[in-house]
């Protein structure tokens, strides 16, 4: 380490992140849209830090040494955006980010939880991520990912637990807004849900390729509190999706 607390391969963005932020201890709210070669820098204490968005297209290079070397006791919202266009890149992105969060033994104390642009993460990671999340009442799989919300939504399924039984994964969701999965999917999440953690308060949903499948039935929808099928988008842009500002 230099003696300022930044390291010797830390870039001079990222020092100069580091310093800024060193000095915002009352911040609440933090939205990072940046690329960077790495993060490698002492703690930063944001004891009052609320909502946090990182969206980059080199988040596997610095975003989940900022999630380790970051203290966010008070964190409730977290937002990920993935902005690189090619997928290849992308692949197992989540994968950092879900050790690092997972990394801890004490439950994840988050509210909401906003995914965009994420692909094909490591399935065990998933569900040790969602099982840290009891308290989680909002997630949100935003469009861009193509079909590779899948695994993500996949990991709502209820699972046996240590005794075999079923046991769902985020017990406390109420809100899912979800882009482009199957009808069938977001039907058997509604349904297997319903009984072990009571029914979702709102949904909000657009189904792969933007179209519904006629072939499924609509038995499913009454079940839940919202039901709100997902026409047109202001935008594809995170903080449009999470403002849900859609038709």
């Amino acid at each position: 380490m230099n003696e300022d607390g930044g390291n010797s391969r830390t870039g001079p963005e990222a020092k100069m992140l580091w310093q800024f932020l060193g000095g915002l201890v009352n911040l609440q709210t933090l939205a990072l849209e940046v690329d960077l070669e790495s993060f490698d820098a002492d703690t930063i204490e944001l004891p009052r830090l609320h909502s946090l968005t990182i969206k980059s297209g080199s988040m596997t290079s610095w975003a989940v040494e900022f999630l380790g070397n970051t203290q966010m006791p008070d964190l409730r919202i977290l937002t990920l955006c993935a902005t690189t266009e090619d997928s290849d890149s992308v692949e197992g992105l989540l994968d950092g980010v879900l050790l690092d969060l997972t990394g801890s033994e004490a439950p994840l104390e988050l509210d909401e939880l906003h995914l965009f642009n994420f692909v094909d993460p490591d399935t065990e990671l998933l569900h040790r991520l969602y099982a840290q999340m009891p308290t989680l009442k909002t997630l949100t799989l935003g469009p861009g990912a193509n079909a590779n919300n899948l695994a993500l939504a996949m990991g709502l399924l209820p699972t046996p637990n240590e005794l075999g039984l079923p046991h769902p994964p985020l017990p406390g969701l109420q809100t899912l807004v979800v882009f482009d999965i199957p009808k069938q999917l977001v039907r058997r999440i509604v349904r297997e849900r319903q009984s072990l953690a009571g029914p979702l308060v709102e949904l909000y949903c657009r189904y792969r390729g933007g179209h519904e499948d006629g072939g499924v039935p609509d038995d499913w929808q009454h079940q839940v509190g919202k039901y709100h099928h997902i026409d047109r988008l202001k935008s594809a842009r995170y903080t449009d999706v999470v403002a849900r500002r859609w038709s």
